[in-house]
């Protein structure tokens, strides 16, 4: 999983906050969508109170305390300037090295938000199957993710035979009241003949691993269909 590109983002915005006047607040996180999303899926409030866990249960060494003062949680001045003097004048320090130990601790807050944010927050894809027929199944995928989190289209592949063959997925993509998540559903599900042993590869790629989960409806019992789950990839197994 590279997170490389959400963790780019976070910093960006943490380098934002931390030149604003008051520094780290509810109003400045107005500002930043990404780690708005990320830690409080548009709530700006909790986004807060979990920026703040992150920050505070870290280890908290020299350059994660730079960045706190910087970003104004260990100081009341009202420039970024004034605050990373005044953290300067308790470590002895003048206030080129604080911002240089800033940037390091901004780095790491950025990366920890990027790669260990709330599980609530992580992109899901769904795959359910139909018994329509005695050797049909209809297969249906619904995808949705927080539209911060850029995922690749989803791509699914049949393999009968020896032989692979592309399936072209083509999502309705529904719209979110609150312009956060993104929600895709198929414009039409693929409808698979049974003709022997066969399986159907799924894969979601994208900055994050998605969550995968799978449900079915009728009856299976005499397909011999087993599923497995590795990474971004889903497999279905079925035999006639």
């Amino acid at each position: 999983m590279d997170s490389s590109t959400l963790e780019q983002q976070v910093r960006r915005e943490l380098l934002v906050i931390r030149k604003s006047r008051f520094g780290l607040g509810i109003e400045t996180l107005t500002e930043a969508p990404v780690i708005t999303g990320l830690l409080g899926e548009g709530n700006t409030h909790l986004a807060y109170n979990q920026l703040m866990r992150y920050i505070l249960s870290s280890d908290l060494d020299l350059p994660v305390k730079a960045a706190a003062a910087s970003l104004g949680l260990a100081s009341d001045k009202d420039t970024h300037l004034g605050r990373l003097v005044e953290f300067g004048e308790e470590v002895h320090l003048d206030q080129r090295q604080v911002r240089r130990y800033s940037d390091k601790g901004i780095a790491t807050i950025a990366k920890l938000i990027a790669t260990s944010w709330t599980t609530t927050g992580t992109p899901s894809l769904e795959a359910t199957l139909i018994r329509s027929g005695l050797d049909e199944i209809t297969l249906a995928i619904a995808t949705h993710r927080l539209f911060v989190v850029e995922m690749q289209a989803v791509e699914v592949t049949l393999l009968r035979g020896g032989e692979q063959t592309a399936l072209a997925y083509l999502p309705d993509e529904l719209e979110d009241d609150e312009d956060w998540w993104v929600h895709q559903v198929p414009t039409a599900p693929f409808v698979l003949q049974r003709r022997g042993q066969e399986s159907v590869r799924i894969v979601w790629k994208g900055e994050m691993w998605p969550k995968i989960g799978v449900a079915t409806h009728g009856n299976f019992s005499d397909t011999g269909m087993s599923f497995e789950v590795l990474g971004t990839t889903l497999m279905f197994h079925l035999q006639r």
